[in-house]
């Protein structure tokens, strides 16, 4: 059996970073003043004393000077903006313009600052640690900067604070006269802590923010900062909670991640092949310790790998695997052990049985492990009360997940969907859950069920009986016409089918979905139904659907 150590990827002017609740990064940004308006003159051959409009979707993004003049202001429909200047020159919202426009900007600031991350055109940050000591000093750096971006952006800005949020906010309290800030680390707490409500309203993406907390004596950071995280959630949710960890100082970093070198990981060739997945665990003990411990020494931790199993056969079984905040050796080697059991067992019927002494059906020639994606220590999302899980709970958790299997231990999250089925999202312990935008939850679902949410929700719709007074079922034509009156319900619980009576109901309520898979269209109903057996009313709520005649329950209310 031969082995290759892991070999840590070169760094140059990276820094050993404490976790970021902490110790926040330090983070230069470079701004370009109302970049759409620069970049709409270059290519229309503006004049400066021009009233521009940049319009997006049918109101104001961004507009010149000489506009305000005239009192355009953005968020400003077209046609108003129009009435208040008729001589308004109206530019369509063009960000891949805007982009391309920015390259040689990024491409200058590379040759400076490695790791340029481009937070939208016209606004670039990097770590600023490495680079200031390489480069002598915080002043000394921007000095480099502006000599490399002088002939290609006008009136640059530049600043260098603690987090992202109080980088930005710096630049954009810059003037043309004083371009460069630079907020000292014992500074940059209170300068976040004298800001507005508005610039983190603005950062969060939720402007009621703005209007809603002055109205409750909230005029700064530093007095949304003054309270409990837990009362801010419940009262305004997580966009509330963003913001209140912006007002702490605690800015979960922007910057993305690390690109990993194919050379950080290790690969293990074994001569001969082996064929008990217990002895692939054992062999990669050492090394996944090795890397992790690599990891460490560099300030990154990993939460994306990707595990490659080599086979006698000569195939490879590769899969990518994401974890909410890092991987630790122990948890690495339980995705082995779990990827082994999927490879050796594919048609187990019991998942305890595929987990307990698996072996996989052909021996195992080679593992190859690679970290896909890694972060300076600490740099990883919160959960939602701004803290990760307790190491105790995240302790028992992985040790009864070791003992039934990856899903022996599930996280949810609500995602969208029309069917309540589909909108509970369920992910194996240790597993990164979708983000909002992945879950499609704040896309319009019509027809989707309105709170409040039932008790339970079946992971498959169960058959019922919805009958009429002939005690036949009933059925929904193409124009949502019932052929009879719901007098009757079968329920799901009751192994012998007796009847019970409906006491009222309400629907149907069309779901049109794939239409194109189906043999006709699926309605929901709600159901009351009269269970003199069950519970303190004598009453109970079930969602039903229906399709050609068959019915089934898929959610019920306790």
């Amino acid at each position: 059996m031969s082995r290759s150590r892991p070999r840590p990827r070169s760094a140059p002017g990276r820094t050993t970073e404490p976790p970021l609740l902490r110790d926040p990064v330090r983070v230069l940004v470079l701004l370009c003043p109302q970049w759409p308006l620069q970049v709409a003159a270059l290519s229309h051959d503006l004049l400066p004393e021009q009233p521009v409009a940049i319009i997006d979707r049918g109101v104001v993004h961004t507009c010149s000077p000489a506009a305000e003049a005239e009192g355009v202001t953005v968020g400003l429909r077209l046609r108003q903006a129009q009435q208040r200047c008729a001589n308004l020159i109206v530019i369509p919202h063009d960000p891949d313009r805007q982009r391309r426009h920015f390259m040689p900007i990024q491409e200058a600031l590379t040759t400076v600052v490695p790791q340029i991350q481009v937070v939208r055109p016209g606004l670039a940050a990097a770590p600023a640690a490495g680079a200031s000591r390489f480069h002598g000093g915080d002043e000394e750096l921007a000095e480099r900067i502006f000599a490399e971006v002088v002939d290609l952006v006008h009136d640059p800005r530049l600043a260098i604070a603690d987090g992202l949020f109080a980088a930005e906010q710096a630049a954009l309290r810059t003037t043309a006269e004083s371009p460069l800030r630079l907020l000292p680390p014992e500074e940059s707490a209170a300068f976040v802590a004298q800001l507005p409500i508005a610039d983190a309203a603005v950062a969060v993406g939720d402007p009621s923010l703005a209007t809603v907390l002055p109205q409750l004596g909230l005029h700064t950071l530093g007095d949304l900062a003054a309270l409990p995280p837990e009362k801010i959630h419940a009262r305004f949710g997580s966009t509330g909670l963003r913001a209140h960890r912006l007002a702490c100082g605690l800015d979960v970093p922007m910057l993305a991640p690390d690109p990993v070198a194919t050379e950080l990981g290790w690969r293990q060739d074994y001569e001969p092949p082996l064929a008990s997945a217990a002895q692939v665990l054992a062999s990669c003990a050492e090394p996944l310790e090795a890397l992790m411990k690599e990891l460490g020494q560099s300030g990154l931790s990993c939460d994306e790998i990707r595990i490659a199993v080599g086979t006698t056969d000569g195939g490879w079984d590769e899969r990518t695997w994401r974890h909410p905040w890092e991987f630790t050796a122990d948890e690495i080697r339980d995705r082995i052990s779990w990827q082994l059991a999927e490879l050796g067992h594919q048609g187990a019927s019991d998942e305890l049985d595929q987990i307990a002494g698996a072996e996989p059906t052909t021996a195992v020639s080679s593992l190859r492990v690679t970290p896909t994606r890694v972060s300076a220590a600490g740099h990883h999302a919160p959960d939602l009360l701004g803290e990760r899980p307790d190491e105790h709970v995240s302790a028992v958790m992985a040790r009864i997940q070791h003992r039934l299997g990856p899903n022996g231990v599930q996280i949810s999250r609500v995602g969208g969907g029309r069917l309540l089925a589909e909108r509970r999202i369920l992910r194996p312990w240790g597993e990164a859950l979708p983000t909002s935008q992945e879950a499609r939850v704040d896309q319009p679902w019509p027809g989707s069920v309105p709170g409040p949410a039932p008790a339970r929700v079946f992971t498959r719709a169960l058959p019922v009986g919805v009958l009429g007074e002939d005690h036949q079922s009933i059925r929904v034509d193409e124009r949502s016409h019932l052929s009879a009156e719901p007098v009757w319900f079968i329920s799901p619980e009751d192994p012998a089918g007796h009847l019970s009576r409906i006491l009222a109901w309400a629907g149907p309520w069309p779901l049109q979905q794939r239409w194109w898979h189906q043999a006709g269209e699926l309605h929901r109903f709600q159901l009351l139904i009269a269970t003199p057996d069950v519970g303190p009313t004598g009453e109970q709520v079930w969602l039903v659907l229906t399709r050609a005649g068959d019915w089934w329950a898929e959610a019920s209310y306790d």
